[in-house]
């Protein structure tokens, strides 16, 4: 499951991830940041109660490669995730190095913990916990 709030704000998106991460599910809340008008620059996964062991290097290029020709916009964005557990971090860390394959207008970063993906994107936790936020539904991701 996903849940998703949005912090205009901030210019911020979060995306918490509990549960298996489905392939389908990950794609309809992509596409749902990008039918924001504008989608935020900045975006936040959370992948703390997340299992993602499922995903191997050939699906996240098949989906990676599957978003890129739906998404347009966020230049100079920033993009983290929150990936505590070893086998979570490495697969946010392969996600990233094959996101560098498609020269996509923002960056990636993956994090062990929540406070220092936040402060890659430059967002103070109290201001975080101050912002007006609002929930976001994800769209369908066939």
């Amino acid at each position: 499951m996903i849940q998703v709030r949005l912090h205009p704000g901030l210019d911020l998106i979060i995306h918490t991830v509990t549960g298996a991460l489905e392939e389908d599910e990950f794609r309809g809340a992509v596409i749902a940041m990008y039918q924001l008008d504008p989608p935020p620059l900045l975006s936040l996964w959370d992948f703390s109660e997340a299992s993602v062991g499922h995903f191997g290097r050939d699906r996240i290029h098949a989906v990676q490669a599957d978003l890129v020709g739906k998404v347009r916009g966020r230049e100079g964005g920033r993009t983290a995730a929150v990936a505590p557990s070893d086998l979570t971090f490495a697969s946010g860390r392969q996600y990233a190095a094959l996101a560098e394959g498609f020269e996509l207008p923002f960056v990636h970063h993956v994090s062990r913990t929540r406070d220092e993906a936040l402060a890659w994107l430059g967002i103070e936790p109290a201001s975080l916990a101050a912002a007006e936020s609002r929930e976001v539904a994800p769209a369908n991701g066939r």
